[in-house]
């Protein structure tokens, strides 16, 4: 991705980088001609050349940057995508998020105007697509609508554990690939899919890890097998801590605290880093349960509890960088020559909405498995509170938990936890 940044000046997401390869691949230069064969497409389409600008299109680049508005149609801050799956989801998933779509389509256009001349080429104009003034409107419903879904949908605390469960199975097909253990055949017992490989995901499908029938019976692996047989029952873990900046009273008056709190969000752009906390809050859990008051009734839990029964979900703010592109042409009655343009960041404060969406909204998780809330709870409140984090997180972050009876009547971790 960074390559892709170096040469051609654009920011792909991961699953971008992956299209613009298949595009790219042999592979995939084979089916076309297969097509042509076989009369389905014309020999005259789908040349090379074009080929290239498709998959240029995928990842945000155009080579001419007056045609730079066809790859905004693709991968852009109002791209086709994004109109689509803003209504789709809200639709499908119960929240009522409307917006003028009809306005938008009706008032955005392709709009020259000077390029930013650190971009790599030496053009000094710029095609993309916008939309004048009397169309703002639109295009803020449009922004409004996605921060709205982060907070309605995608950042819903059952959304993100759901998407944490499936992560820890795929993670582990990744691991038993590597060591080749998911390569041996097992009488009667369905293998988990091999992902050696990130193009192994291109064959996946929801019926690689669920069949047919259910339960699914994944043998094999104990823990990706308990994880795939839980969701298909939708036995979801269960919420042990709900953390954000309004549980945290000190955060804009220690700077301890504030900085420990950027670290735990660097969380979410490190996978060791948020591993290495999961494994703390697992070890600290463990040591309760195997406190005198509570070894007896957890001799079960902790022959069964491993670190991936605990999840540390840290979601990644709403992002709308790409509309920071974004200018707005101010019509002029006189002449093209004196037509205004302004980033549409001046005219809409979108950096306030989602330092307000951080601020108040934005919250992360500790998830484990039933049995063990109370335990990771305190766990959890321990590992956060000590170096580097410095987080003494107010009685509402476990109160959201709904644990029903926190380690029978112990109201401070510090009666577990002494310093």
């Amino acid at each position: 991705m960074l390559h892709l940044n170096d040469l051609f000046g654009v920011k792909p997401k991961p699953h971008e980088v992956m299209s613009w390869l298949v595009v790219r691949s042999d592979r995939f230069k084979r089916f076309i001609e297969e097509l042509k064969t076989n009369g389905i497409v014309s020999p005259d389409d789908f040349t090379p050349e074009v080929i290239e600008e498709i998959a240029g299109n995928i990842i945000g680049y155009r080579k001419d940057p007056k045609e730079k508005f066809l790859a905004d149609i693709i991968n852009g801050p109002m791209d086709a995508d994004k109109l689509d799956y803003l209504v789709r989801d809200a639709y499908f998933a119960g929240p009522t998020v409307v917006y003028d779509l009809d306005r938008f389509l009706q008032t955005v256009d392709a709009i020259e105007y000077p390029r930013d001349p650190s971009l790599p080429g030496d053009s000094t104009k710029v095609v993309r697509l916008s939309v004048p003034i009397e169309g703002v409107t639109a295009l803020e419903q449009i922004i409004i609508s996605k921060l709205m879904l982060c907070s309605y949908l995608y950042h819903h605390h059952k959304i993100r554990c759901v998407e944490g469960m499936y992560y820890e199975v795929l993670n582990r097909c990744v691991e038993l690939s590597a060591s080749g253990q998911n390569t041996k055949k097992q009488k009667n017992k369905r293998r988990l899919p091999p992902l050696a490989h990130p193009t192994a995901f291109l064959r996946l499908s929801d019926r690689s890890i669920f069949p047919g029938d259910w339960p699914p019976e994944v043998e094999g692996d104990p823990i990706a097998g308990e994880i795939v047989n839980m969701l298909a029952r939708r036995e979801l873990y269960k919420r042990a801590l709900v953390m954000s900046r309004l549980f945290l009273p000190r955060i804009d008056t220690d700077e301890r605290v504030n900085g420990g709190f950027e670290r735990l969000l660097a969380c979410a752009r490190s996978t060791p880093e948020r591993n290495a906390l999961r494994e703390e809050i697992f070890r600290k859990a463990l040591e309760v349960m195997k406190l005198k008051r509570f070894s007896e009734e957890t001799t079960a839990l902790r022959k069964r509890f491993k670190p991936s029964h605990v999840l540390v979900d840290i979601p990644r703010s709403p992002t709308v960088e790409e509309t920071g592109a974004v200018m707005v042409r101010v019509s002029s009655e006189r002449s093209e020559q004196d037509e205004v343009y302004v980033p549409l960041t001046d005219m809409f404060p979108i950096e306030k909405w989602v330092d307000a969406y951080n601020a108040i909204k934005w919250r992360g998780h500790v998830f484990t498995i039933e049995e063990a809330v109370p335990f990771v709870n305190r766990a959890a409140l321990d590992v956060l509170s000590a170096p580097p984090y410095y987080l003494e997180f107010t009685s509402q972050a476990t109160e959201l938990c709904k644990i029903p009876d926190a380690l029978h009547g112990t109201t401070s971790r510090h009666e577990l936890f002494p310093k």
